[in-house]
Formats: structure tokens, sequence, C-alpha cells
């Protein structure tokens, strides 16, 4: 049993001796955005996938002061301040509005829409060396105090500071990411057979909870939305009514998000 407790033990540090990433789960923010950070001690790069409006801005900021969560000067903020624009921000203090820094340093890697919500994938580097930059300490960084807002309707003109915007904070926490059973998250699950006649399977692990099911067509329009609360393993919906083509699922718990490409035949 000894030896047993020591081998369970010793692999358990061999994985943390090799982590090289560190994440934080996928945070909600204010019930319409959601945003997820991983750092790669490898790479020295940052990767957030934010989530939002898809007609409006919506914006985070990081290194916020403690208690309350509130932004200051130091707060590094980046914003989707256009349909293809993430841009990095930074505040003026008091009440005034917050402007662009003067070098830009997120890229965007992935934007796509889906409905109503827009997806962004974007990095930069851990420490970018610009001094309206936050910098990202992969060996000390546990917890971040974050603040977050988006226009109460379509507009990307903002401000944060003042006026009827949505806003609220938040602390998200790092945790190692220890191997692929780290994303035991929505980004697993599989439908099958694709291409169907119209009969789709999600197949996914007991683990994972499913609460809405929406199919789109290709122009984003929404044709059919399943509330649901399966645990089980395998869930099946239906399409037959549906012309033959390309279609796009939305499956989506309290937590996460993901869309995947589907074709009836």
């Amino acid at each position: 049993m000894k030896n047993l407790y020591f081998t369970i033990c010793l692999v358990a540090l061999t994985q943390l001796m090799h982590a090289q990433q560190k994440a934080t789960p996928v945070t909600t923010l204010g019930g319409v955005m959601t945003v997820r950070l991983i750092m790669d001690n490898t790479t020295s790069l940052l990767t957030m996938t934010l989530t939002g409006p898809t007609d409006r801005w919506f914006s985070v900021g990081f290194n916020t002061t403690a208690t309350p969560i509130k932004m200051n000067t130091t707060t590094d903020c980046v914003t989707m301040s256009s349909g293809t624009v993430l841009t990095d921000c930074k505040p003026l203090g008091g009440h005034n509005d917050i402007v662009a820094d003067p070098i830009q340093n997120w890229t965007i890697t992935s934007n796509t829409v889906v409905g109503t919500t827009r997806t962004v994938v974007a990095t930069r580097a851990l420490s970018t060396g610009d001094a309206n930059d936050y910098a990202f300490n992969y060996t000390t960084l546990t917890t971040l105090n974050m603040i977050w807002a988006y226009a109460p309707s379509a507009s990307y003109s903002f401000t944060l500071e003042h006026g009827s915007n949505t806003k609220g904070t938040k602390t998200v926490t790092f945790t190692p990411l220890l191997g692929t059973e780290d994303f035991a998250t929505l980004e697993k699950l599989k439908i099958y057979p694709n291409p169907s006649n119209g009969q789709f399977s999600i197949s996914k692990d007991n683990t994972i909870d499913i609460s809405d099911i929406r199919v789109y067509d290709t122009n984003a329009k929404l044709l059919k939305e399943i509330h649901t609360d399966y645990t089980s393993q395998d869930i099946s919906f239906d399409i037959s009514d549906l012309s033959s083509g390309l279609y796009f699922v939305e499956i989506s718990n309290a937590e996460d998000k993901v869309v995947k490409k589907i074709i009836k035949n």
C-alpha cells in the first residue's frame, strides 16, 4: 500500500513538473460574455478566448484593485471595438474614457459568429515589455482580478466608467493543465454520423452536462433550439425537416459552449 501511495504521488509530481500551461476555467461574465485565459510557459504566449454580443463592443480588463475590485490606472484593458478589431487599451483614471494603447500587442487568430454570439481567440506575449500591458508571470500568477463591460445596445462607441453600460467584476484562478484530460469540456464532444440523413447523436463523457442545443444555417439564422438537462453519454437530435446542406450546432451548458459543423444529406 505504501508503494502504491508513493507511486501515485510520484506520478502527480511528475505531471506538475512537466505542466507547461496554466489556464482559467471558461468564466461567464454577466450572462452574455465568457472568457478563458491560457498561459503557455513554453511559447511565452497568453491565449484568450473571449465571447460577447455580435453587434456591440465588449471588453475585459486585467490587474484591477482587489477590495473592492474596480478599474484603476494600472488596469490593462482589451476591447472588441468593431466586428473585426480587438483594441489594446488603457484607462486614464477618474471618469475618463479608456484610450487605445500606442502599441497594439494582441493578434486575433479566430473571429467567428454563431447567432448573436461572437467568439474571438487572440494571443499576445505573457510579458510584452510595454508599460501599458499587464505582465502575466507564469511562475507566480494564480489569481487575477478582472473587470468586464459591454454596451447596453448595438454600438461600438464605448466607455467603461459611466452611463448605462452593463459591467461587473470577477476573480479568476489559474491551474496547471496536466494533459489532454484537462480539456474534458464540450470541445471533446463528437457528433455522429456526420453527414447523416438528419438523425444525429452527440457522444460525450457522462460528467459533462448539456443544457442547450441550437442549430443555425450558414447565415447564422437560428433554426432549432432545444433546452435539455441531458447527463447521459449519448444524446440524439433530429433535423430531418430541414433541407440538405451545411449547418452549425451550438452546444452549451452553464460554463462552456462549442460549435460543431454538421452536414445533412
